[in-house]
């Protein structure tokens, strides 16, 4: 019996990377539950490169029950914004003041400016694609319609079909005309998602890099914030702390609250990154600024994922029954029934507190 419950530990040890799939930057979600049970390795993988992505979420996602990698995103989460400047007034389409009307021609008629961000659901892509398409029919202008265009292109992207995202991308360019812009901005974004998930992260770094410097000169705070997590999730796990400090420091001072709202992704990322270094202890000061990012302004799944990551943590520092107490709390929860990564982590605390017997049920 022991040896079927070491077993089992072992199988519970390669959950930590399948539960970062799991989570929100993300990213992003990104057409699943994260509250479901645990998915086979092979699919776990692939939702841990998508939560990386953001997004996620500002990504909520979208910002990664586990997460954009764990080094990552993408809640879906951040939303887009940014200050703009008086030389790019085509840049009106993703302003801040994305609740204002804008003159519409003549006769004194006006309409909300299109919203990019309020279209996406992560968790249903085919409703996105539904929105994007919509919102296509809306727009007043290249610039609108190349915004728009590049989510199509994310949303193929993130359902495998690179083929059909780089058409769209094309689209889009010939539309943007190459002009500075939020567009711009977007399609060096999307590009190097593509490129990034196709298996090509050397490739899109460039396009990372030429969407936040390009960010930064257009004073698109939400933007440039994205740009520079996607830097992070292309880099080496020494160099992603950086930037994705960065990323945090941007978030922080942003007059933008779309663009603040990247903090609870961009904790959880670090917490992640450090956590994978075995610097426990700053991950655990990640994890716990990110869990109080989600109980401010989360929602209930990303509540639970912040406190499983706290949890998870703790397990890490040897701090075994504050750590069992958070799983057992998150177990109690409906929405977290079946959860077999909340059930493998009570498994993993009460094996290491020598309570075996009790611990073979969870594996």
């Amino acid at each position: 019996m022991l040896g079927a419950v070491c077993g089992s530990r072992a199988l519970a040890r390669a959950s930590d990377s399948q539960f970062r799939a799991r989570l929100p930057s993300a990213d992003r979600q990104l057409g699943q539950n994260l509250l479901a049970p645990k998915p086979r390795a092979d699919h776990a993988r692939q939702h841990r490169r998508r939560s990386l992505e953001r997004d996620e979420d500002g990504g909520e996602g979208r910002d990664h029950l586990v997460g954009r990698p764990f080094h990552r995103s993408r809640d879906h989460d951040p939303e887009q914004g940014g200050r703009r400047t008086n030389r790019h007034a085509n840049r009106r389409t993703l302003s801040p003041k994305a609740a204002r009307h804008r003159s519409r021609g003549g006769g004194g008629r006006r309409r909300a400016v299109i919203d990019i961000e309020a279209a996406w659901n992560f968790e249903d892509l085919q409703e996105s694609e539904r929105r994007f398409r919509a919102l296509l029919g809306q727009c007043e202008s290249d610039v609108e319609s190349a915004c728009v265009l590049t989510q199509l292109a994310r949303v193929h992207g993130l359902q495998g079909d690179f083929e059909k995202a780089r058409e769209l991308l094309e689209e889009a360019r010939a539309r943007a005309k190459g002009e500075p812009s939020a567009a711009t901005i977007r399609i060096h974004l999307e590009t190097g998602r593509v490129l990034n998930s196709s298996g090509d992260p050397a490739a899109a770094r460039p396009e990372f890099e030429t969407a936040f410097a390009l960010a930064e000169a257009l004073e698109e705070e939400f933007l440039a914030v994205d740009a520079a997590h996607m830097i992070a999730i292309v880099e080496t796990p020494e160099n992603a702390i950086a930037w994705n400090e960065r990323a945090l420091q941007l978030a922080s001072s942003a007059a933008d609250p779309k663009a603040r709202k990247w903090k609870a992704s961009l904790h959880n990322n670090l917490g992640w990154t450090y956590h994978d270094l075995g610097d426990f202890e700053k991950a655990l000061f990640h994890f716990q600024g990110g869990l109080q990012e989600r109980l401010a302004s989360g929602t209930p799944t990303t509540v639970r994922i912040a406190k499983w990551c706290v949890g998870r943590c703790l397990r890490s520092l040897g701090k075994l029954e504050e750590a069992l107490t958070v799983q057992m709390s998150l177990a109690e929860d409906p929405a977290s029934a079946e959860d077999g990564f909340v059930s493998e982590e009570i498994a993993e605390c009460l094996y290491a507190l020598n309570r075996t017997e009790e611990s073979r049920s969870h594996f």
